[in-house]
């Protein structure tokens, strides 16, 4: 076939290239990068299997991971409860997760946004850790949505008739 892109290689699920990255950029490197996304390194082989996506995880793990694009390349840790209330609607809990808003900063100014207001009533929240360069993750994005575009997803995008749709297509063995 010749040089394949790495855009056109994810696109089309030649795996070849991902192994071939994954040797270039090492297996000790990869594994240490995936770990900020919330993956654990002893569930991730310390062998090529890596790049074709052997390692174990959970849907929430995963879902977590690609969160991260969705918020510009910050860490957004998951959260299933945001607020608790009495029965005269007063607030017993508010969840204070962190938000994505910005780089170099600890806390997010309250949302002005009128609504949102379960922010409103959170205030002040820490500010998410940005793990993915912003090149990095405008890269990767456009790379996601080549595959609902022209890739193994195309199918979905027009099923779901959206254009800013992005994925991976895999598969699994549970």
């Amino acid at each position: 076939i010749g040089p394949t892109t790495l855009r056109e290689a994810l696109a089309k699920s030649r795996n070849l290239v991902s192994v071939r990255l994954l040797k270039n950029i090492g297996i000790e490197t990869s594994i240490n990068y995936a770990a900020q996304f919330g993956f654990k390194p002893s569930d991730m082989p310390n062998n090529y299997t890596l790049a074709l996506g052997s390692g174990i995880t959970t849907p929430l793990q995963l879902a977590n991971a690609y969160a991260t694009f969705a918020n510009g390349g910050f860490k957004v840790e998951p959260h299933f409860v945001t607020r608790i209330t009495n029965n005269q609607g007063e607030a017993l809990f508010n969840a204070r997760p962190a938000r994505a808003c910005g780089d170099n900063i600890e806390y997010c100014p309250p949302n002005a946004d009128p609504t949102q207001s379960d922010t409103l009533a959170i205030g002040i929240q820490p500010a998410a850790k940005r793990i993915m360069d912003e090149r990095t993750h405008y890269l990767m994005i456009d790379m996601l949505q080549e595959v609902t575009k022209k890739g193994t997803a195309a199918s979905a995008s027009k099923i779901l008739k959206r254009t800013a749709l992005g994925g991976k297509t895999g598969t699994t063995n549970d």
